[in-house]
């Protein structure tokens, strides 16, 4: 494959994506659709629909902020989660600091990420085969793996993510299933 550059998509209310998410002893079926546009601390954000909750995700960067269920706020960041930095390529790297308060544990604190853009390449999943930039996601403090992300621009988002945080939920694995993102 080619390696390529990747610019942040332009989302679209209406996009949906269905994955099936992997935990250990179980696989469910998550749909995540971009439901309306919302302002957060006065920044313009789509609203994801997930199951019950309702994740704020800038449209600058489409970095997640804050998380809601039945009305209430469950999870917010002082900046935004930038799990992608755009353009994507090929040997980028880039720090993710931001500080969290989670509501449904009762914790807060400070997630510190090294983010690497290692390699582009062509992965298949259930949707399909698809050409991707991989990113993956160390812990600055132990520079242990926590999480891999397969951002695929004709999905307009993640077609297979990985994460290894056990401190939070054990192993998870969300693999694309279907998407519509039509203009």
């Amino acid at each position: 494959m080619v390696p390529f550059k990747t610019n942040k998509p332009d989302w679209k209310i209406g996009y949906t994506w269905l994955y099936a998410r992997k935990v250990p002893g179980k696989t469910i079926q998550l749909q995540r659709e971009v439901g309306k546009e919302s302002l957060y601390r006065n920044e313009a954000c789509f609203v994801v629909k997930e199951g019950g909750q309702e994740i704020l995700v800038t449209k600058g960067t489409l970095s997640q902020v804050q998380n809601m269920q039945d009305g209430k706020v469950i999870w917010r960041a002082d900046k935004p989660n930038l799990v992608m930095n755009w353009p994507l390529e090929q040997g980028k790297k880039w720090r993710n600091i931001y500080k969290f308060e989670d509501f449904q544990r009762g914790t807060s604190g400070v997630s510190d990420r090294l983010m690497v853009v290692p390699k582009v390449e062509t992965i298949r999943v259930s949707a399909g085969v698809f050409d991707t930039a991989k990113v993956e996601a160390y812990d600055s403090e132990t520079g242990r793996l926590v999480a891999e992300y397969w951002y695929s621009p004709e999905v307009k988002w993640m077609v297979k993510v990985r994460w290894y945080d056990v401190s939070v939920d054990g192993f998870r694995e969300d693999e694309l299933v279907s998407f519509k993102v039509e203009d």
